[in-house]
């Protein structure tokens, strides 16, 4: 099967990965990405989405958790894994 096709993007389908980093009702943050694994498991994800044929998939960046000092400096460590397992599918 191929996922080549003509147009902007490589396939019809395109994918998308939980991101969210809210405030729950108790005001704790909450990490979907750590909840649903998806940092964990990323190589796994994009693994199934190549056999679904699907080419492109969103990611996002849990700003407020890269953003830990207040635009002063910033840790983009915890998006690693997810452009390793990206780059590697």
């Amino acid at each position: 099967m191929t996922t080549e096709r003509a147009g902007i993007f490589p396939t019809f389908f395109l994918s998308g990965f939980e991101c969210s980093t809210f405030r729950w009702k108790d005001r704790a943050r909450r990490d979907l990405v750590e909840e649903t694994q998806h940092r964990t498991h990323a190589r796994e994800d994009y693994d199934i989405l190549r056999r679904l044929g699907i080419a492109v998939a969103r990611e996002g960046v849990p700003w407020p958790m890269a953003d830990q000092h207040g635009g002063r400096r910033y840790d983009f460590s915890l998006v690693d894994p997810l452009l390793d397992a990206m780059d590697r599918a």
